[in-house]
């Protein structure tokens, strides 16, 4: 079936033009624009539902999220939910009013609480869900004496933030022990003592409220809770609750057990179990800074240190000299992506090292603040640490920094964040070339030349904008998706 177009066109229009023949061609000229309007609009609108597929199947967020897609609530929670948006990405204020979102990003540990609008905050249904997931800001806000009996009711541990004066207040006791009896029966103070009834001291429920307060009342459990593991791990929040304890001392796989609820507990195992090398690896590989409390031999093998440094590499702190000059030791604590110091340890000829800078770099780019300084001249060195984490650059030297041409390379290789360390002169023309290559360069040049027509050039060449506005996203519509309207 052939297409129809329908044109209506005012008389003017047509003024002026002569025969017919002259009104046929125009009117020719008009429906094949609007035909060559309708199929880029079809073939924008397939481009973003293309990229909407890509993003809603885990595409990751590079430093932003483009305008375009800053209304889609949904993509958005799945990505956060999958780990697809980092800290590193620009939220806009706009979508952090969304409370399904702001809610996620801080669950996730995206945000702090300090980043989340205050009307948000001041609703209370908002603020409770955020304690729920984090009892311990509760020290942040002054609420009221309900809010609090209300969180601590969604979570028992939120009564450690509970300000001192309302722990001590007789309405506060009341109110508590309607929704948790036992937490109740213990307020203002842990109640488990010698004068206890022996009812209460054989009541597990009481019991963990009690400790909860204080781990040291483990002194007056009754000798069969004293064996229950749950009351044990309770208890061990203080670590000399142990010493109430003592027959765990002589059950090696029982003590294992706290060890991996309650870290701390290593601090008073048995040499037996600390020189015990299959146990000791396995507790490396959940917590490498464990191995300062190691018997000296397992801090001298190979496998224990390799287990520990993959794990953490601030591990390498605890080891002895040897290893911190082994290359496979080094390579192995790259990968702990938390933590770049190891390198500060390893020797000046390691350092000076080009291959295995080399490799270092591939891992940890933030090591680029170690290695020599002729190293931090190494075009190509530099550009593997920032292939790891664009942070680095400010590591590279001033020469690199200095380098005008490196810099507009860099940021067509992707690297826009190293305008935030350059040391380079950017005028206005050379900003406007700039974000027409990455608009994500706006990020960092609003500051020179706060801009509209900087802004509506980045939002065309890839989407970038501070914030949402219907202005921007049609300029992006228009520019990157041929005008189509979705």
């Amino acid at each position: 079936m052939s297409s129809c177009v329908l044109i209506i066109t005012q008389s003017s229009s047509l003024h002026g033009l002569g025969d017919d023949s002259e009104v046929e061609d125009h009117l020719e000229f008009l429906t094949s624009l609007l035909k060559g309007k309708f199929s880029n609009q079809q073939k924008g609108k397939k481009k973003w539902l293309e990229n909407r597929l890509d993003r809603m199947s885990g595409m990751v967020f590079e430093g932003f999220i483009p305008i375009e897609w800053m209304k889609e609530t949904d993509m958005i929670l799945n990505l956060i939910k999958n780990q697809k948006i980092t800290p590193t990405v620009v939220i806009p204020r706009f979508i952090m009013y969304n409370r399904r979102v702001a809610l996620e990003l801080f669950k996730n540990r995206i945000c702090m609480v300090d980043d989340i609008p205050g009307e948000l905050l001041d609703d209370r249904e908002f603020l409770l869900d955020c304690i729920s997931l984090d009892p311990k800001i509760l020290l942040f806000f002054d609420c009221d004496e309900d809010f609090n009996v209300e969180i601590v009711s969604r979570h028992r541990r939120a009564i450690l933030f509970v300000s001192k004066d309302l722990i001590h207040s007789q309405s506060f006791i009341e109110k508590v022990s309607k929704v948790d009896k036992y937490l109740g029966m213990n307020l203002p103070d842990c109640n488990l003592n010698s004068e206890t009834p022996y009812s209460l001291r054989n009541n597990k429920e009481f019991v963990l409220a009690a400790l909860l307060l204080n781990g040291r009342a483990l002194e007056f459990v009754s000798d069969e809770l004293k064996n229950d593991f749950d009351v044990m791990v309770q208890a061990l929040a203080e670590i000399y609750a142990i010493k109430h304890i003592p027959h765990c001392f002589q059950d090696l796989e029982l003590m294992k057990q706290l060890i991996m609820k309650r870290n701390s507990v290593l601090e008073l195992a048995p040499f037996t179990l600390i020189d015990n090398k299959e146990f000791i690896i396995e507790l490396m590989r959940k917590d490498g800074m464990l191995i300062y409390y190691a018997s000296h031999r397992l801090r001298m093998d190979r496998d224990v240190v390799l287990a520990a440094v993959s794990q953490n590499s601030e591990a390498l702190t605890y080891v002895p000299n040897e290893f911190v000059v082994d290359k496979e030791i080094l390579i192995e604590a790259a990968n702990h992506k938390q933590n770049q110091s190891f390198l500060y340890l390893a020797s000046d000829n390691l350092k000076s090292d080009r291959e295995f800078v080399l490799e270092i770099v591939k891992k940890q780019g933030l090591a680029l603040q170690y290695v020599h300084p002729s190293l931090q001249s190494d075009k190509v060195i530099v550009k593997e640490a920032l292939a790891s984490i664009e942070e680095s650059f400010m590591y590279a030297s001033s020469a690199l920094r200095e380098d005008t041409g490196f810099i507009v390379e860099l940021v067509k290789e992707g690297y826009p964040s190293v305008l935030e360390y350059a040391a380079i002169d950017v005028d206005r023309d050379m900003a406007m070339s700039l974000i027409k290559i990455n608009g994500h360069c706006l990020k960092y040049l609003q500051r020179l030349y706060p801009d509209e027509e900087m802004e509506k050039e980045a939002v065309k060449q890839n989407g970038f904008a501070f914030e949402y506005s219907d202005l921007l996203f049609e300029e992006r519509m228009n520019h990157f998706y041929y005008g189509a309207r979705i």
